[in-house]
């Protein structure tokens, strides 16, 4: 017999009895920290908001959006541009360029689909669990 973690547990519960995916239940788990991510939060800052440790916020990113996180809190929320801008990454890029006195071409573009990824997953949780 294998034996399961709680949350091994639980995930097949979810699984068995609401036909929701896996993905979803990670997602939905781990939504404080995406959400904080996308709102431009440093992993230390959220890391101490969720009583983690800045490794496993570090892992948690990096496993949903393919970067280790911020490594500062940046000086712009990236959602919250994104929806001014209705997901338009011109308009997006210029109105960081005019609020945002540190970001890089660099960090704007990684910004930009990062918020897409936090829609998308928004969008799917939203089909699962209302």
């Amino acid at each position: 017999m294998v034996d399961l973690t709680l949350w091994e547990v639980i995930k097949n519960s979810y699984n068995n009895n609401f036909d929701i995916p896996d993905q979803v239940l990670e997602y939905y788990a781990n939504f404080e920290i995406i959400k904080r991510c996308a709102y431009g939060y440093s992993n230390y800052r959220i890391a101490l908001a969720l009583d983690e440790s800045v490794t496993y916020i570090s892992e948690i990113i990096l496993s949903i959006f393919g970067f280790f996180g911020w490594e500062q809190d940046l000086d712009f929320n990236p959602i919250a541009v994104y929806n001014r801008c209705i997901g338009n990454y011109p308009k997006y890029y210029q109105e960081v360029i005019v609020i945002s006195v540190f970001s890089s071409d660099k960090v704007i573009a990684l910004s930009y689909i990062l918020c897409e990824k936090f829609k998308e997953i928004e969008r799917m949780i939203e089909k699962y669990v209302r």
